[in-house]
């Protein structure tokens, strides 16, 4: 099997990261509490190891070009944090995520927003969510009543700014990738097809977001209408969502049959998922409707099928690459047979 070079650990795999990091939150709030430290202990020893690679090989550089990766760092760290306060209850830990992660995710798609390089990809989003991400940290925190009425309000302001920036800039730019998706312009290599599902990362966080903002404005307007705007949110993204998700199974599932190359891009197929069952689960609490917590567990189901298959294909990548190591080490001849 053909291979193309591998981007050095950093930030291009930062969304392995992110996916387990919501898959250890999402099985422990669903009461799969054995496995969630599991998880956090593997997402914990990646985002290492993508950190360390970093230093050692600064691929690629904190500059305008490469903000789609670094904007996945940051959702990973994001992410991260968020899990380990829900596996240990400690709020610290995702206060201290927050506040070194939003200014980054701020910059990043501000800074994206420069100029896009390339074609249209689903990649060109990566740099633009961090802000919702950032809003959906953010808001949990205020949520919690760990903050002085007065920081509760300042972190809930700026998460709101988050949500808007990413729902103004992000959801405008996947409408435009998906304008070459319906004109068949857009050509998805294999082992690139999981970045079909990035879009869907923006549908559950978005409705997750508003939920969560919905639920505690400090002082701002009725509760009941926040909430009901939250409500409409959810339900419209979700209903955007549909096709989209067909659309990412459809390219995806038919490559995971055929094994092909290994690529980063394995990976995005992992943390929208994530998303979208944190953003169904909230439906679920603020809702009442049983029915979305069973939408919550199917998507919880595809997180960690995803994550599944790519572990298992970086696995066998790693296989191949001793193998092919092996078929090509120089042959010893005795000095007998050469005479």
């Amino acid at each position: 099997m053909a291979r193309s070079p591998l981007p050095p650990l950093g930030p291009a795999w930062a969304g392995s990261v992110m996916g387990t990091s919501l898959a250890a939150t999402m099985t422990h709030v669903h009461g799969a509490t054995r496995l969630s430290p599991l998880l956090l202990g593997a997402a914990s020893l990646i985002f290492l190891a993508i950190s360390i690679g970093w230093l050692q090989h600064a691929n690629p550089h904190f500059t305008q070009p490469y903000m789609g990766p670094w904007g996945m760092y940051v959702m990973g760290v994001l992410a991260l944090g968020g899990a380990w306060t829900t596996v240990t209850g400690s709020w610290g830990w995702q206060t201290v995520t927050w506040l070194l992660a939003t200014p980054l995710a701020w910059i990043i798609s501000l800074w994206q927003l420069k100029k896009f390089h390339g074609a249209p990809t689903f990649f060109w989003g990566l740099s633009l969510v961090p802000p919702m991400v950032s809003a959906n940290s953010g808001s949990q925190l205020v949520a919690s009543g760990q903050l002085d009425p007065g920081w509760a309000m300042v972190v809930w302001l700026v998460s709101l700014g988050g949500f808007l920036l990413s729902m103004a800039t992000a959801l405008p730019v996947f409408a435009r990738v998906y304008l070459d998706v319906i004109r068949r312009r857009l050509y998805l290599p294999p082992g690139m097809t999981g970045t079909a599902w990035i879009p869907l990362g923006i549908v559950g966080q978005s409705t997750a977001v508003a939920i969560l903002l919905s639920n505690s404005p400090p002082g701002i307007g009725e509760a009941a209408t926040w909430r009901l705007i939250g409500i409409v949110i959810g339900y419209v993204m979700f209903t955007l969502g549909v096709p989209m998700a067909l659309y990412a199974a459809w390219k995806f599932w038919r490559d995971i049959v055929t094994w092909p190359g290994y690529y980063p891009g394995w990976w995005g197929s992992v943390f929208p998922a994530g998303t979208c069952t944190l953003g169904s689960y909230q439906l679920a609490e603020v809702t009442g409707s049983g029915w979305w917590n069973w939408v919550s567990l199917v998507w919880l189901t595809v997180l960690l099928f995803h994550g599944t298959v790519c572990a298992l294909r970086a696995l066998f990548h790693v296989y191949e690459v001793n193998r092919s190591a092996e078929g090509t080490a120089p042959v010893l001849v005795p000095a007998a047979a050469r005479r």
